[in-house]
C-alpha cells in the first residue's frame, strides 16, 4: 500500500512538473511574451541626425509630414518629389534607425526616376509609441493610406519598397491594399526562419508560437501578388541571399531577382549602384 501511495505521489509530482514546464514554455514564447524579444528585434535608438537636415541633403523638393496610425498615434514621415514621375515608392524601413539612416536608398530611388515617401514606424525617430511586429505592419498600412487619402496618389501609382524587415512589412501591406508593384531589398523569407538561424534557442518553439502577423514573405507570395522585384547583396552576412532565392522560388510571378555582387545587407556598393538604379528604373517604367 505504501509503495502504491508513493508511486501515486511521484506521478502527481511528475505531472505537476511537466505542466509547469509546459506553461513556462508557452509563457516565454515569442508570441506570448513579445516584450522579451522586441528589444532584440527592433533598434529605434539608432539615430543618424536631425530630421531638419533632410532639407539640405537632396536636390529634389521635399517636406516633412505627420500622419495618424490606426490607433491615433502620431507617425513621422518625409516626402521627396521627383517631378519626372507619377509613381511613388513607399519606403518601408528595416528594424533600426530613422529616416536619415535610409538616405542612401532615398537618393538612389530618386535617381532611378521615382518619388519617395519615407516614414518612421511607431517608436522610431519622431514617431510615437513602441514597436512590435503587429504595430510595424499596421503602420505600413497607415503610411499607404496617407499617400492615397492625403497626398492624392492612386493605388496603382504606389510601389511598395521594403528594406530588410521592411520587406516583410511591404509584403503584408500588399495583402491589405492594392499597389502597382513591390520591390524587396535584402528581405528574409520568414521571420521564424531567420530568427531560428540567428538564435538556435528559438528552435524549441513551433510556428504557432511566433508573433502574428507571421511575416512569412515566401508563403504570402506563393499566392497572387503585384509585380515583384527582388534585390539582394551577394555579400549579405545578416540575411543570407538564400532567403531571397527562397522568396523568388515561392513567388507565383510576375517576378524578377537581381543580385548585387559586391553589396552587403543594406549597403549598395558603388560598383553595384548603376545596376541597382537601372534595374529599378526599368522595372517601374514597365508598369506603365
Amino acid at each position: 500500500m505504501c509503495k502504491f501511495i508513493l508511486s501515486r505521489r511521484r506521478a502527481k509530482v511528475l505531472a505537476c512538473t511537466v505542466a509547469a514546464l509546459f506553461v513556462l514554455w508557452i509563457g516565454i514564447s515569442p508570441r506570448v511574451a513579445p516584450v522579451l524579444y522586441n528589444g532584440k528585434l527592433f533598434h529605434p535608438e539608432i539615430q543618424r541626425g536631425e530630421a531638419k537636415d533632410l532639407l539640405n541633403v537632396v536636390s529634389f523638393k521635399n517636406y516633412e509630414v505627420f500622419f495618424k496610425a490606426v490607433d491615433g498615434r502620431r507617425l513621422h514621415g518625409w516626402m521627396f518629389i521627383n517631378p519626372s514621375s507619377d509613381k511613388v515608392c513607399l519606403l518601408h524601413p528595416g528594424n533600426a534607425g530613422d529616416i536619415l539612416g535610409k538616405l542612401s536608398f532615398i537618393r538612389m530611388l530618386l535617381d532611378a526616376g521615382v518619388s519617395v515617401f519615407a516614414y518612421e514606424p511607431r517608436g522610431f525617430g519622431l514617431s510615437e509609441g513602441a514597436a512590435s511586429v503587429e504595430s510595424v505592419c499596421a503602420d505600413g498600412v497607415s503610411a499607404f493610406d496617407f499617400l492615397t487619402e492625403t497626398q492624392g496618389y492612386k493605388p496603382d501609382h504606389i510601389v511598395l519598397f521594403g528594406v530588410s524587415l521592411g520587406a516583410a512589412v511591404a509584403t503584408y501591406v500588399s495583402t491589405k491594399r492594392p499597389a502597382a508593384a513591390m520591390i524587396l531589398q535584402s528581405g528574409f523569407s520568414s521571420l521564424e526562419r531567420i530568427a531560428k538561424e540567428q538564435v538556435p534557442f528559438l528552435k524549441i518553439f513551433p510556428s504557432w508560437l511566433f508573433p502574428r502577423p507571421a511575416m512569412n514573405t515566401a508563403e504570402v507570395l506563393a499566392r497572387p501578388h503585384p509585380p515583384l522585384l527582388l534585390l539582394h547583396g551577394a555579400l549579405d552576412q545578416l540575411i543570407p541571399i538564400a532567403h531571397s532565392r527562397r522568396i523568388y522560388n515561392h513567388a507565383v510571378g510576375p517576378k524578377l531577382f537581381v543580385v548585387c555582387p559586391h553589396s552587403t545587407h543594406t549597403t549598395i556598393d558603388p560598383g553595384d549602384q548603376g545596376l541597382w538604379k537601372s534595374t529599378i528604373s526599368a522595372f517601374i517604367r514597365k508598369l506603365g
